[in-house]
């Protein structure tokens, strides 16, 4: 409990002193995020995970670069280190699980998931890998260690579980999906046992009643370019009136105040670059003719996901991931 080691999208790791808050060593070598980040079971050494395709094994001491293991075909994105017998274990994108001897950088055992490996827990003993899953039909896994059979799986989720842990009483426990639930199930049966509800579905579009005392919310994420549906209202508490209970909107929609995406001849337009279908780029138009391009990359919360002309026609203000909300 003395160290804690971090990773982070500029392509490093750092070991910090938990008791001074001092960051010891910096970590550096990948080529790509660090995606995980993991000390060894006896605590010498730090395990990354990258998009680069590789893990890397460093010396919790002084930092310095031990070895790099490489035979992921796309980015690793999960590890878990068994407390039991230290092994260690890698998920990544190219749909497998790597099992790994640190000593000399060979793969141990693989595991084919076939789905992208988002996340990875070892039962305390050390005799069950848990794995979470990146896309449909979004089926987590119990996997033997010693053998890498699959003990079970749960196909609860309806979405990426981005979460995993498993307990020494015989629960998993996976977090994810649309509705960003945590399921508590068997790992021996695949039964869920309890679902504990998280805030729900994430809300893609919003708007104001004329009158300001009303809100308006969708869950249906929108196409590109478009205004989601609004399919809720709810009044807003007023000196001379209550909180209002959340209805379904059924007509009159089209009152709500919303986002601007058009004013003064210009248009604004989003449009996905690079691997991960993002909608990265937002496009300021005029005459068909695009004057401006604002990207937003990983450092900048992914995606333009919500945008609007201020009412002067002057300002864009744009919403990414992560919270950036940004005004050009």
């Amino acid at each position: 409990g003395e160290r804690l080691v971090s990773g982070s999208t500029d392509d490093t790791a750092i070991i910090w002193d938990v008791a001074s808050r001092k960051a010891l060593h910096r970590l550096v070598g990948h080529k790509g995020d660090v995606n995980a980040a993991r000390f060894t079971a006896d605590a010498s050494g730090v395990v990354t995970a990258s998009d680069d395709n590789t893990l890397k094994l460093w010396d919790a001491r002084d930092g310095a670069l031990v070895s790099t293991l490489t035979g992921h075909q796309d980015k690793v994105i999960a590890l878990a280190v068994s407390l039991r017998d230290g092994q260690v274990a890698s998920g990544a994108l190219d749909g497998t699980i790597k099992f790994w001897d640190l000593i000399n950088g060979r793969v141990l055992k693989e595991i084919n998931q076939g789905t992208e490996v988002m996340s990875l827990a070892f039962s305390p003993d050390g005799r069950r890998l848990l794995s979470g899953v990146g896309r449909a039909p979004y089926l987590t896994h119990v996997w033997d260690a010693a053998t890498g059979s699959e003990v079970a799986s749960y196909g609860g989720h309806d979405n990426i579980v981005l979460a995993t842990a498993l307990a020494g009483n015989g629960l998993a426990a996976t977090a994810g999906g649309n509705d960003n639930e945590i399921h508590l199930w068997d790992a021996e049966s695949g039964r869920l046992t309890r679902a504990l509800l998280g805030v729900g579905r994430a809300i893609w579009s919003v708007g104001f009643s004329p009158d300001g005392r009303s809100i308006a919310w969708g869950v249906e994420r929108p196409g590109s370019g478009e205004l989601g549906t609004l399919a809720f209202s709810l009044k807003l508490p007023a000196k001379d009136a209550p909180l209002g209970e959340p209805k379904a909107l059924r007509a009159g929609a089209d009152g709500f105040a919303r986002a601007v995406t058009e004013a003064g001849g210009f248009s604004l337009q989003t449009r996905a670059s690079g691997e991960f279908g993002y909608l990265d780029l937002l496009d300021v138009v005029k005459d068909g003719k695009v004057l401006a391009t604002v990207k937003r990359g990983e450092n900048a919360g992914y995606a333009h996901n919500a945008y609007t002309f201020t009412p002067d026609g002057k300002t864009v203000i744009s919403g990414g991931g992560h919270g950036f909300l940004t005004a050009y």
